[in-house]
């Protein structure tokens, strides 16, 4: 905890243009990232499936990509 407390109010910024020039590897969205992230918890049964989960690809799950703000 007390690590975690000396990191509030830090901004950390990262480059990954060399990344992108020598391994020609470009990154994926981050909003896109954590809502995979999350079908991943979801499906290896960490966190309990609601009646209205509607799985990786299910109907909507467009909607909800535009929808999220973070």
């Amino acid at each position: 905890m007390s690590t975690a407390f000396y990191q509030l109010g830090n901004v950390h910024t990262y480059d990954n243009s060399r990344m992108k020039e020598i391994l020609k590897v470009q990154p994926r969205e981050i909003r896109d990232t954590v809502i995979e992230m999350a079908y991943g918890v979801i499906e290896a049964g960490f966190v309990k499936k609601t009646p209205k989960y509607r799985g990786p690809g299910g109907p909507g799950e467009r909607q909800m990509y535009i929808d999220v703000k973070f």
